[in-house]
């Protein structure tokens, strides 16, 4: 006479153990690969802005995904499920902003060193603080250079070229936008090292912040506003001259 043991469809609670100790231990690598890269990007500037941010929203992203996908708490388990699935869309769009500012301001690398403790770098049209601080440099040359060549006795420049006539082409012309953790007098000690501003020449500089800088042919226009107490500078870069990525 045989008999038939019935097993039990369920798995044991050592093999569910098992499982899910594989799933923590896959969870904890897979994390900490990313945050690990994500602090070699923030440690060394390449590739992507926001890295530390990032290794934070990693962190959290994994804890929900444990608290949702492995530990499965019934009561809290759709609240981890969403929350997993709001930070991993608020990972891929920080990701996506960081690299995305990290490639313009590369852009801008290629002409001057941008200042340190960027947080956010755009190519925008000047707004009306950079248009005006144009303004107000291109004015203060055109009277200097009106003066020089009356001391020198020489005839006015009346042929309508210079800087007004280059300003005006606006083929000719780069903007970056910077928003940084730094205040104006910084900007201008950091400008005022000739390591960092690649073989360009102050022409004009003030206090407020405003610097002009020329290179040959080349003019770059740097204009600094400080925000609100304990808020981030604005920094305005206007190029004048050839395409910088040639």
């Amino acid at each position: 006479m045989t008999t038939h043991e019935e097993r039990d469809p369920t798995p044991k609670e050592p093999e569910k153990l098992d499982a899910r100790a594989a799933a923590v231990r896959r969870l904890v690598a897979v994390a900490g690969a990313i945050v690990l890269l994500l602090l070699v990007l923030a440690a060394t500037g390449t590739l992507i802005i926001h890295a530390l941010p990032l290794a934070g929203i990693a962190l959290v992203a994994a804890l929900l995904y444990y608290a949702g996908f492995i530990a499965r708490p019934s009561a809290l388990r759709p609240y981890a499920v969403a929350g997993f699935a709001v930070a991993a869309g608020l990972f891929c769009a920080t990701a996506f902003l960081g690299w995305r500012g990290k490639h313009t301001a590369l852009g801008l690398a290629r002409v001057i060193t941008p200042v340190p403790e960027i947080v956010r770098v755009t190519r925008t049209v000047p707004g009306e603080e950079l248009t005006a601080a144009l303004a107000l440099s291109v004015t203060l040359d055109a009277l200097d250079s009106a003066l020089s060549r009356q001391l020198a006795g020489r005839a006015p420049d009346t042929a309508g070229r210079g800087r007004w006539a280059r300003v005006a082409d606006e083929s000719n012309q780069r903007y970056w936008v910077v928003h940084a953790d730094i205040d104006i007098p910084q900007i201008m000690a950091f400008y005022a090292r000739p390591e960092n501003r690649s073989g360009w020449t102050v022409v004009a500089q003030r206090p407020e912040g405003l610097l002009s800088l020329r290179r040959g042919a080349e003019e770059l226009l740097i204009m600094a506003s400080d925000g609100f107490p304990h808020a981030r500078s604005k920094i305005g870069y206007l190029y004048i001259g050839p395409e910088p990525d040639s």
